[in-house]
């Protein structure tokens, strides 16, 4: 389930006058791929701290402003660059969404009842008993 979906992005871009179709700079299937780039950008911001994806409902609600805006200034980056160069606007956008990401990470602000990610370093194993490797001894080899 996605933090944002493409009419919160258009939102966004509302002052461009810029609608994502099939044949548009952006198509409607581009706008999927940085959508879903951007869940996995924060997912993997979040990781460490929380259990991703993030499914609580208020802690979603905080997340869909800070997805709409990293994946609106790609967009806007896109559609305006070759016009006008580098944008203040994306770069305001991409500005507050990692100060707000960062608040979170660093349990600045309230994230509503996400789950806290597990803290439990758990060795890794292939063994069924889940025994790790490195308490084998030499004769089990």
């Amino acid at each position: 389930m996605s933090y944002h979906v493409q009419s919160d992005v258009e939102a966004l871009l509302k002052q461009l006058n810029f609608t994502f179709t099939a044949n548009s700079k952006i198509t409607v299937t581009d706008l999927a791929k940085y959508i879903a780039d951007t869940d996995r950008y924060i997912d993997s911001r979040l990781a460490n701290t929380y259990t991703v994806p993030v499914a609580d409902v208020e802690a979603k609600a905080i997340l869909l402003p800070v997805a709409a805006q990293l994946t609106a200034a790609k967009c806007w980056r896109i559609i305006y660059a070759a016009q006008q160069g580098e944008s203040n606007k994306a770069k305001e956008w991409e500005s507050q969404s990692e100060k707000v990401l960062s608040m979170i990470i660093n349990k600045d602000m309230k994230f509503g009842q996400a789950a806290k990610a597990s803290s439990v370093n758990t060795p890794y194993s292939a063994m069924a008993d889940s025994e790790a490797i490195w308490k084998m001894n030499t004769d089990q080899w």
